[in-house]
């Protein structure tokens, strides 16, 4: 999801296998568009399909603010 192509993106991550890495980068796109319930919720769905995706999101500037804003990690 780079500047300019997040509508793109969402629209063919959307037709992919539902799995840990799609929704997370679907946490993402949402995110830079500003769609943040919709970027909490692929980023929880997102953890509990992986629970590695706890330290990736951790690691991820963007979705560490989401992490801090809304306390996601102690929701799973």
């Amino acid at each position: 999801c780079g500047a300019g192509f997040n509508w793109s993106a969402l629209e063919l991550l959307q037709r992919l296998e539902d799995n840990a890495k799609v929704n997370y980068l679907l946490a993402l796109c949402h995110s830079r568009e500003g769609h943040l319930s919709q970027a909490v919720a692929y980023y929880l769905r997102s953890c509990r399909q992986d629970p590695r995706m706890i330290h990736r999101g951790n690691l991820d500037p963007e979705i560490h603010i989401l992490i801090d804003q809304f306390n996601l990690n102690n929701n799973l």
